[in-house]
C-alpha cells in the first residue's frame, strides 16, 4: 500500500472496465526507486505486474503513444 512505500516512491491507478470481457479492471503504474511498475488487473481474474528499468518504461511510453496517435482504420 501507499502507506508503506520508500520516500522516492509514487503510485497512481486507473479503474477502467475492459473492452473485451466486459470486467471491471484497474491499471496502476508506480515508482520504487529507479524501477517503474506497471500492474494490470481484472478484478475477478488475476493480476500481471512487470517492473522495468526507467529506459524501458520510456521506451513503453513512446510505444503507446505511437500506437494512440494512429489512425483508427477499423471504422467502415
Amino acid at each position: 500500500t501507499e502507506d508503506h512505500m520508500e520516500p522516492d516512491s509514487k503510485q497512481i491507478s486507473l479503474s477502467f472496465r475492459d473492452q473485451e470481457t466486459q470486467g471491471d479492471a484497474v491499471a496502476i503504474v508506480r515508482r520504487n526507486g529507479g524501477l517503474i511498475g506497471i500492474c494490470l488487473s481484472l478484478l475477478d481474474d488475476g493480476d500481471l505486474e512487470v517492473f522495468m528499468t526507467e529506459g524501458d518504461a520510456r521506451t513503453f511510453f513512446v510505444m503507446l503513444k505511437e500506437v494512440l496517435d494512429a489512425e483508427d482504420t477499423s471504422a467502415p
